[in-house]
């Protein structure tokens, strides 16, 4: 390597600048520095990868009750209507379900109301329907349970007229949410169904909201049983309800969603596109619990190889590349 000298006043002067080789230390010492550097920059990018991670199994799970919130919002303000039986008919639900501007979008299939009927009333029950609107209405009287909880009400009517007169008391899942609403005077949920939408079904649930007979005195859950009237209800679908918070995060991470308190005895509500395919395994993944209007959920995320932080990928590479460059400088 040639030596850069200094000449002062045509003379040779003392001082000579010098741009040589780094000693083998100095080199050697400069290396670990980068190498260092690479790694604090690297883990910084993997950490900042998982708090994206984070941050998107976060908004998932909260995206559940929040996407659910207008419904229950809908069915208080419904309660509201449904207290005066004297004035329901099935103009009333036509005209709310237009004024509230619930839709498909919302997971919605149909909103109505479910009476409280004692099995000795039914054919009176059955009277007081026809004449507000639905002239077909037949109760289903299945079993002999004292007190029948029929669907008396329910729109859109042109996709829901096959749940008209279905007693929810003749089962489990549908009888057990609306008895929890009843006692505890809030929305409920029922487990995963089968919903009726059109001639067929799909998968999906109910909410239920108490309607209590006006004035009554509901401060203690023997008061909300004897004051019960029936109550409104929304029916669900599982694929439209979750859809929407797929689309949001679907290129960064896949989840699926187990309805139950674990993940090995959860029942399977919904896998996402891509969940359970082959590939290289997950950098990061999660198991959530989350409650949904009194249902336990689990939530599984697992992160999508598309899940990185490049610039703080690229400037750690670019510093380790750059550094060694530098270090390595070589002789001549």
């Amino acid at each position: 390597m040639k030596q850069l000298e200094i000449f002062r006043g045509g003379e040779r002067g003392r001082g000579l600048l010098r741009y040589g080789p780094l000693p083998p230390a100095v080199g050697a010492l400069a290396l670990g520095a980068v190498s260092i550097l690479f790694a604090l920059l690297l883990h910084g990018a993997q950490r900042a990868d998982e708090a994206r991670f984070e941050a998107l199994t976060d908004q998932v799970s909260a995206g559940f009750n929040t996407r659910l919130a207008s419904t229950a919002q809908a069915l208080r303000a419904a309660s509201v209507a449904a207290a005066s039986q004297e004035t329901m008919s099935r103009q009333t639900w036509v005209n709310f379900l237009d004024r509230v501007a619930l839709g498909t979008d919302d997971g919605l299939v149909g909103l109505g109301y479910v009476a409280r009927v004692n099995r000795a009333d039914v054919a009176a029950h059955e009277a007081w329907v026809r004449a507000r609107g639905e002239p077909d209405y037949k109760a289903a009287l299945n079993g002999s349970h004292p007190q029948l909880y029929l669907v008396s009400f329910i729109e859109p009517r042109e996709i829901n007229g096959g749940a008209l007169g279905i007693d929810i008391a003749d089962g489990t899942s549908r009888r057990e949410a609306a008895e929890i609403a009843m006692r505890e005077n809030r929305v409920s949920m029922s487990r995963r169904i089968k919903v009726l939408v059109g001639e067929g079904t799909t998968p999906g649930f109910l909410l239920f909201y108490p309607v209590y007979h006006r004035d009554a005195a509901v401060a203690t859950m023997v008061q909300r049983e004897e004051a019960l009237q029936g109550w409104v209800y929304a029916a669900v679908r599982v694929d439209t309800l979750v859809n929407p918070l797929q689309e949001r995060v679907k290129e960064e991470i896949n989840f699926s969603i187990l309805e139950g308190e674990t993940l090995a005895g959860g029942r399977l509500l919904w896998r996402g596109n891509g969940e359970g395919e082959a590939g290289p395994p997950p950098r990061f993944s999660r198991i959530t619990r989350v409650s949904v209007f009194g249902q336990p959920w689990v939530l599984v995320t697992e992160s999508k190889p598309v899940l990185r932080d490049l610039t703080a990928q690229s400037l750690a590479w670019v510093s380790l590349a750059g550094g060694w460059c530098s270090a390595s400088w070589p002789s001549g």
